[in-house]
């Protein structure tokens, strides 16, 4: 055996190695059944039963020879903050590479929940009583790059592309976050039996939050319980009377979470239903 062969027999074993581990470390997709408009409900996916303890969310990938799902859920009040003001971002490969080869921003980073009082007026913008205090304006728009045939940069929701992303935000109850993907705009028109149990990547990443010059410096109050408390599995909501320790609505952003940056790469596998 000539030590080309050798070479390139040792390569083609690293690489099937390496997509023996991918397969053994994806997590299964499920097959999305039912047809889906993204509008911030979860009634067309089954219970989101997985959970990302690194943001507090639980979540739900399906898929079905279309489209790709992504669901995702938290009610913690300080992730909220922290998911309508830094954003987020989710990056897509087809491979097992954990690239962010085709990317959706949405949430995008907003700065104006900070204005001062005095600030103007925005065009378009109501001027909220004390009953929309600590609301978060729904996002419009959202980023896209490195999809097939769709220009990068901001894009509205209501676009041509068949991407579609929704936020349903209840400040106190619960953040959920929904897109829908074709597959079309980052892999194939659709898929194939053949592309049962293809691994493919998904990358979470919060950005950190930059703190605008007005925005107010946050200083404990005695007594002040700390953020968060998602809600336990089985559990109570949290800011119920159960201990889940979470603060109610008009709490101040939690700084150190805001700033942190947060990227998680997961690997999933694609099914496929013939029926």
């Amino acid at each position: 055996m000539s030590k080309l062969t050798r070479i390139l027999a040792a390569l083609l074993l690293v690489v099937s190695w390496g997509s023996l581990q991918a397969q053994k470390n994806a997590e299964p997709a499920q097959w999305q059944h039912l047809p889906v408009v993204a509008d911030g409900q979860t009634d067309e996916y089954p219970e989101l039963s997985r959970y990302l303890s690194e943001i507090k969310m639980l979540y739900y990938i399906g898929n079905n020879d279309e489209n790709l799902y992504i669901v995702m859920k938290t009610y913690d009040n300080a992730m909220m903050q922290k998911l309508m003001l830094a954003g987020l971002e989710i990056g897509l490969d087809t491979t097992s590479k954990k690239k962010m080869r085709a990317v959706i921003g949405f949430p995008m980073p907003r700065m104006q929940a900070f204005r001062r009082p005095d600030d103007a007026q925005q065009p378009g913008e109501r001027r909220g009583g004390s009953s929309e205090r600590g609301r978060f304006p729904e996002p419009d728009q959202m980023m896209l790059k490195g999809f097939i045939h769709i220009p990068d940069g901001e894009t509205p929701l209501q676009n041509p592309s068949g991407i579609q992303a929704k936020v349903k935000v209840k400040r106190g109850e619960e953040f959920v976050y929904e897109a829908v993907i074709p597959f079309k705009t980052f892999f194939k028109p659709m898929l194939s039996p053949k592309d049962k149990d293809r691994v493919i990547s998904l990358t979470f990443h919060l950005p950190a939050f930059e703190r605008p010059e007005n925005m107010p410096q946050q200083r404990p109050m005695q007594g002040e319980r700390p953020m968060g408390g998602e809600r336990p599995m089985g559990g109570s909501r949290p800011g119920s009377d159960h201990g889940s320790g979470a603060q109610r609505g008009g709490e101040r952003p939690d700084f150190e979470l805001l700033s942190t940056e947060t990227t998680i790469k997961k690997l999933f596998k694609l099914q496929y239903n013939d029926n």
